[in-house]
């Protein structure tokens, strides 16, 4: 979902491997051809990771607490609660406003 919201608001400039942690590979044919995506998807992340001033990492799903035990610098976090309703198909407009500042640099 993510994925799809950053896109839709012009802010996923590539595919990462998070965004298949909760695909269920059902539609996949075959573990080497997804593999072979998800090491390249991998290198190009840890690439980015290394060169970025910024990154704009976004999960649903977790909640602040993890945040801190995780130790991601949580001064440095946003935590934003959805309503659980139409979470697919009827978020758009908040999503859209929680994004509406965020300006991609590539």
């Amino acid at each position: 979902m993510p994925s799809i919201q950053l896109d839709k608001n012009g802010l996923r400039p590539y595919a990462g491997p998070l965004d298949w942690m909760i695909s269920g590979n059902q539609h996949l044919t075959s573990y080497p051809a997804f593999k072979t995506m998800l090491d390249r998807r991998i290198t190009r992340l840890l690439e980015k990771f290394a060169l970025a001033s910024r990154l704009l990492l976004v999960r649903v799903g977790g909640s602040r607490e993890q945040v801190i035990e995780l130790d991601w610098g949580p001064e440095r976090v946003v935590s934003m609660a959805l309503p659980p309703e139409d979470i697919w198909n009827g978020q758009d407009e908040l999503w859209c406003y929680m994004l509406e500042n965020i300006r991609l640099q590539v």
